[in-house]
């Protein structure tokens, strides 16, 4: 949110909880508000920062108990951590003066789950429109990619739950169909994890530089968000569909964002039923996935048609000034928080 502080004027520093003197610093810094990011940096920090008597705001990222809760079912765990978690967030919601999150719906049940809860949303992510790179316009430009991508690090759970799934029960029965499908993965994976997943026509590049990262997104004929449990918005997701690529996606991986595309809907077509997300491909069974990536990376077509409706989608949704809009909102709830 820094650059759109700046944008809108205001001054702002980040201050890293692990950082010697950090609450000393906040305090010499002598902010107009605070915003504290994630549960567990809120949980430890909102003593000695609720002295300061500054407006205190919650970027919460996702409801994590429930992604916790939805993991637990997944993998036949425990869900002793998801209970632990709705404690801590219990606190961290009701503790704020406001507390923001990524998506609309969520923002609604985070009232619900949390009574008394000051609770808004805002987009989280800028996508710059010069960061967006023009997608194939004739099925003969896209046929010279190949191949899938995902982004992200094993760190997170369901990026590690979701790609062991697919590599493990999706791509075989795809390369069945289509023999050349390939995937690689972009992001930190620790080797063990790699020895594990090896598999033909699987890569893993570890993390690369973003110039390097742009060269996988233009050589690849699709992105894929195969997570099987989840919260929040995916930045993974959209920084697929900015770039003109095609996406298959697990309803986990395009939480949020059908919002936007009703929110399109209802300006144009007032009978219009539940939104999709364009360029966007929504599987959910493991046939479903086999089915929906080998027709993707058989037709050029299509993946033009999806590429160029998604890269519209994010341009008009997710805009520089839609966000520092709702940069400015949050700005003037939390004000509002503090006078009431």
């Amino acid at each position: 949110m820094l650059s759109g502080f700046a944008s809108l004027g205001h001054t702002s520093a980040v201050f890293e909880e692990n950082e010697s003197g950090m609450v000393e610093n906040l305090k010499r810094f002598d902010p107009d508000l605070v915003l504290i990011s994630r549960p567990g940096p809120f949980l430890r920090l909102y003593p000695e920062i609720a002295q300061l008597e500054k407006p205190i705001g919650y970027l919460a990222h996702d409801l994590h108990h429930r992604r916790l809760e939805l993991q637990a079912r997944i993998l036949g765990q425990r869900s002793l951590s998801a209970q632990v978690m709705k404690t801590v967030e219990s606190f961290c919601f009701t503790r704020s003066d406001l507390a923001i999150l990524p998506t609309h719906s969520e923002s609604i049940d985070a009232r619900a789950i949390f009574p008394g809860a000051n609770v808004t949303w805002m987009r989280y992510f800028n996508m710059q429109p010069e960061s967006m790179l023009m997608p194939a316009t004739t099925p003969d430009d896209f046929s010279v990619k190949s191949g899938l991508i995902f982004v992200g690090s094993s760190a997170h759970q369901p990026n590690l739950d979701g790609v062991s799934w697919f590599i493990h029960d999706v791509l075989p029965l795809v390369q069945s169909e289509v023999p050349d499908a390939t995937l690689t993965v972009v992001g930190h994976w620790q080797e063990e994890q790699i020895r594990a997943l090896t598999a033909p026509g699987v890569r893993f590049t570890g993390q690369v530089p973003g110039t390097e990262l742009s060269t996988h997104m233009e050589r690849a004929a699709a992105g894929i968000s195969p997570l099987r449990f989840g919260a929040g918005m995916k930045r993974k997701t959209l920084d697929y569909l900015s770039r003109g690529l095609p996406v298959i996606s697990s309803s986990y991986g395009v939480e949020g964002l059908s919002f936007f595309e009703s929110e399109a809907q209802s300006r144009t077509d007032s009978a219009a039923g539940d939104a999709t997300i364009p360029g966007v491909i929504i599987s959910t069974s493991t046939s479903e996935w086999v089915t929906s990536v080998a027709r993707l990376l058989q037709s050029p077509q299509l993946r033009v048609r999806l590429g160029i409706q998604g890269r519209a989608f994010v341009r008009n949704s997710f805009s520089q000034a839609q966000y520092l809009e709702d940069v400015q909102r949050v700005l003037a709830e939390l004000e509002r928080a503090e006078d009431e």
